[in-house]
This record gives structure tokens, C-alpha cells and sequence, in this order.
């Protein structure tokens, strides 16, 4: 069966079909999640935890906005509320549990009737994991509807299950790093790495 490559990306490099049905485009765009590294809890347990540097743009928020808050400035709400909510985003781990079977994102793994009937952005089972998708693209910055040129690089470390669904866990700038996590967790599930940005999709 002879397949049309999806997004302008051929996947046919990675000889799977599921592959082949998966889609190439970041999930998220623009969406910078924060920089995170692996820790191997436990023989069976790898969490992904936010590193400093992950942490630098809401600790700058949040310290602008207290100061504004202390000297009784109404505008300290507009560096408050997004210092504290990227942090409220970044903070929770990514947690990959062999114990359990299961990948969730937070303190505690979900409960039973979350996991049953919630939507999957944040968890599934461990056995539904069928390979771990490495992509990149070169995100370009608006002002309006305004081109300002330059840009950014953002990377995206996807879990895509055995029916080419994906779940996203990492969208950050550091490739080296987001290639090192995924070796790991692909090492714990024992399933493949497909790294787009081998084939093509960036410079190597």
C-alpha cells in the first residue's frame, strides 16, 4: 500500500503504518509549554518536572506584579494573573507510571471515573502508547496581523497511540533536552522514537 505523505512530512521512514496515519503538525503552535527534564523516580517511574529555566518568565511576572500589588497599583492584575497561571500550567509533573499503566499530568494520578469519561489530553493507558513523535517547526511572531520577522524554534514531544491519536507533553526550544527525555521514556515503554527532526523536518 503506497501512502501520500500527511502535512508535507513522508513517514514512511519510520516503516509503520501507524505512521503513516499520524499526523505532522505540532498539536499546539506557539504553545511553549516550558522546559522540563526526565527524573527516574523508580525503575518503573519516570517523571517530567519543570527545570528553573522553565520557570523564569512567571517568577518575572509574579515579582513585577507583587511589587505593583505592594506600592498599590491596580494594574499589577495584568502581570499577577498570567505569572501565576503559567506557573499553575508548568509546576504539575508529567508522570509515566509502569506501576499504575498509566501517563497522567499532575500531583495524583486521576481517578477512575475521570479516566473512563474524561476527554484524553492529559492521560491514557501506558499499553495504548505506540511510538513517541519529535517535531519542529519555526515559529514565525505577529503583531496583529503584521509580520515582525525572526521567530522561534519550537520542538514537540508527542505520544501517539496504536490508533495514530496523539497526546502532547513537551513543546519547548531545547531539542538536545527533548531528545533526551524521549529516549528515556521510550526506553521505559520500550517503544520507538520517531524524531522528524532526523528526516528532514530541521536541521540536524
Amino acid at each position: 500500500m503506497i501512502f501520500a505523505p500527511r502535512n508535507g512530512f513522508d513517514a514512511s521512514c519510520f516503516e509503520d503504518p501507524v505512521a503513516e496515519n499520524t499526523e505532522w503538525t505540532l498539536l499546539h503552535e506557539g504553545n511553549l509549554i516550558g522546559r522540563h527534564r526526565s527524573h527516574r523516580v523508580s525503575p518503573d517511574r519516570i517523571e517530567l518536572r519543570v527545570t528553573p529555566a522553565g520557570l523564569v518568565k512567571p517568577a518575572v511576572f509574579t515579582t513585577i506584579g507583587t511589587g505593583m500589588l505592594l506600592s498599590g497599583s491596580p494594574a499589577c492584575l495584568l502581570f499577577l494573573v498570567p505569572g501565576l497561571w503559567i506557573a499553575y500550567r508548568r509546576l504539575p509533573p508529567k508522570v509515566f507510571d509502569k506501576t499504575s499503566g498509566w501517563y497522567w499530568k499532575g500531583w495524583e494520578m486521576p481517578q477512575a471515573s475521570v479516566t473512563e469519561t474524561g476527554r484524553r489530553r492529559t492521560w491514557c493507558r501506558l499499553q495504548e502508547i505506540h511510538a513517541i513523535q519529535l517535531l519542529y517547526k519555526h515559529v514565525r511572531e505577529y503583531t496583529g496581523y503584521a509580520d515582525v520577522g525572526g521567530g522561534y524554534a519550537q520542538y514537540e514531544l508527542n505520544l501517539v497511540l496504536h490508533d495514530a491519536k496523539r497526546i502532547e507533553v513537551l513543546a519547548h526550544d531545547d531539542l538536545a533536552q527533548m531528545r533526551e527525555d524521549a529516549t528515556s521514556i521510550a526506553a521505559l515503554l520500550r517503544v520507538p522514537v520517531w524524531d522528524a527532526t532526523r528526516h528532514g523536518m530541521a536541521p540536524r
